[in-house]
This record gives structure tokens, sequence and C-alpha cells, in this order.
């Protein structure tokens, strides 16, 4: 789990994760419009992640199942983005449930890598206008 506070409201920082992925989470998407559609996000390393959407909330979170993933341990974990109003920004609240990784060990040490350098692309995006998409 992690947590960031960004400048945006819910609304925009929701559009950043369910419409900009390629500005800050991956080098090409082909995103999900609604609960249900699979999107497909592809890195410049190769790896690609096949993304179910579970829910779609601008208010409230964005979530999605993982149904197919070059990393190890992803495939059927559950990914949720929970957004809450915090002051004029947004609280953003980062999930990553059901991960087939051990509690240490090389695979969990690369999640933990994985998401730290997405969520600093994220926090880059929104601060100076462009981030480092994988």
């Amino acid at each position: 789990e992690r947590r960031l506070v960004l400048t945006p409201p819910p609304a925009e920082v929701y559009n950043l994760l369910t419409q900009a992925q390629d500005r800050w989470w991956c080098q090409k998407v082909t995103p999900a419009a609604k609960v249900g559609e699979v999107a497909t996000l592809r890195f410049t390393d190769g790896a690609t992640l096949r993304l179910q959407a579970l829910a779609m909330d601008p208010a409230e979170r964005v979530a999605w199942r993982v149904v197919e993933s070059s990393v190890t341990g992803w495939t059927g974990s559950t990914i949720a983005f929970l957004l809450r109003p915090h002051m004029t920004q947004t609280s953003l609240t980062l999930v990553h449930e059901r991960l087939g990784v051990g509690p240490t060990g090389p695979d969990r040490a690369r999640a933990e890598q994985l998401w730290s350098l997405r969520l600093e692309s994220l926090t880059a995006l929104v601060r100076y206008g462009a981030g480092q998409p994988g």
C-alpha cells in the first residue's frame, strides 16, 4: 500500500489513472473505458499487463484484476487506486492485493521498485507536466 497527495482534484487524477497511463505508467496502452473491459499496457522493457476493469468511479476508485502479466506473480492480483478529496487536493492510495510473491525476495523487491518508479512518474506528470512512463 502506498499513499500520495496530488494537487489536482479527484476527477483529474481519475483521468490520469484511466485515460493517460501512457503519460506516466507505460509506453503504450489500450485503455479500458468501462467495467468489464480489458486494458493492455506495454512497457519499454517488453513487459505487458492485461487489466480487467473492476471499478471505475471518478469520485472514489479505479480497480483492475491482472488477467495476464509477464511480471512474475502479478497474474490474478488486484490493483486499486483509491481517491479521496484532501482539502483542495487528492489523497491517492495504491493497494496491490494478492500479489503472488513472498514477503521478501527478488520478486517482492522488483514489485516495490516498479511501483516506486511509476508513482514517482505520476507525481512528476502532475507537478511538471511530464512523467517517465516505463
